[in-house]
């Protein structure tokens, strides 16, 4: 979506207090909608969009991402920007729309709420805001605070608990934080890690060596996996992450048995899965797959923007595919997660795995 797509009804420097709110939304749809409008407007409710932004991680990018994604998923977004002073919470209040096929404006509810004290005021209002009968997203930025009342507020009132671990100071502490508190709200809550949807390409691709004809026995011939990644704690839970979703495929169980080494066990099958470090690079940069007679390479391609996937099955002439591997932006990534509210049972299962690798 382009930034053309984007209108507000109400600009930036309209601010009200927290009791205004409501009765200051009903004005902007009656004037948007009153005698003289230029354009039909249709408010449009799908869900109800929670985000908690520490000052800290309120850039222009995250802010532009929050925008896009209110107006691709139009409904009642409510933005919390958290201080560090003890400021009063003050709101900003705007109809978000977008141009839809038919020609109408295709609109929802945009609040900003910014308050200091830690954000302590903000699950109260934030959960006398929240349109009932709709789903409920939290996006949560930075380290998720597991074990403060606020969080656990957050929680209660939520579908599905968005983070992302890129954005983490201590990416192993809080991935085992995650895990457990997923676990502890299971089966009523979904948890889902937005690096965790950047990783798709690597699990897509992955995947597709084994459709082609011959090569899905060779996924339970396994013997070796080798992981290169870039060195930053971040990009080794990736890995971790990778690991783990290759174990749920599997059904196996994981356990280190050295240095960078996992052992992989399901059935009869055994698997060493191996991480290697490299420098210079970003994510994940080559996945090896061997088995007794075949190879699967998947490799980034930097120069090129691309996924290379190679494929080497016996008595057959290497087969070599490309695909796109284009930087995703954050509100990207984010709509996607938006089209989704069941849980992602993929990223539980690896969740899982990873985090019991870190324990170890």
């Amino acid at each position: 979506m382009s930034g053309s797509d984007l209108s507000f009804a109400q600009d930036e420097t309209y601010i009200v207090r927290p009791s205004e709110i409501e009765s200051v939304l009903q004005r902007l749809w009656n004037e948007a909608n009153g005698e003289g409008a230029e354009t039909s407007v249709m408010q449009v409710r799908t869900l109800n969009l929670l985000v908690f932004v520490p000052a800290a991680h309120a850039d222009a990018d995250t802010l532009r991402a929050i925008d896009i994604a209110a107006v691709q998923h139009p409904g009642r977004t409510i933005t919390m920007i958290v201080t560090d002073d003890e400021q009063a919470p003050v709101a900003n209040v705007a109809i978000a729309c977008r141009l839809g096929n038919s020609g109408k404006q295709l609109c929802g509810e945009q609040i900003t709420i910014t308050s200091g004290s830690g954000g302590a005021p903000l699950p109260s209002l934030a959960a006398s805001l929240i349109v009932a009968g709709l789903p409920v997203f939290l996006w949560w930025h930075g380290d998720p605070p597991f074990a403060a009342p606020i969080f656990d507020s957050f929680v209660e009132i939520a579908d599905r608990v968005i983070v992302d671990s890129q954005t983490w100071q201590n990416p192993f502490a809080t991935l085992r934080a995650l895990a457990r508190n997923a676990a502890q709200h299971a089966p009523h809550i979904a948890y889902t890690d937005l690096h965790w949807t950047r990783l798709t390409p690597w699990r897509r691709m992955t995947a597709q060596c084994f459709d082609m004809p011959g090569a899905t026995p060779e996924l339970y011939r396994l013997r070796q996996v080798t992981i290169e990644h870039a060195p930053d704690d971040h990009d080794y839970v990736t890995a971790l992450l990778f690991v783990g979703w290759l174990a749920s495929g599997l059904d196996g169980a994981v356990a280190w048995t050295g240095d960078q080494q996992i052992a992989l066990r399901s059935g009869q099958t055994a698997v060493t899965i191996e991480l290697r470090k490299r420098e210079g690079s970003a994510g994940i940069h080559r996945v090896t797959l061997r088995s007794a007679d075949a190879e699967f390479a998947i490799e980034h391609r930097p120069e090129t923007g691309c996924l290379r996937t190679e494929i080497a099955l016996p008595g057959s002439t290497p087969i070599e595919r490309m695909a796109s591997l284009a930087s995703q932006p954050l509100e990207q990534v984010i709509g996607d997660e938006l089209n989704m509210l069941e849980h992602d049972r993929h990223f539980e299962r690896a969740l899982r795995i990873a985090a019991s690798l870190v324990a170890q």
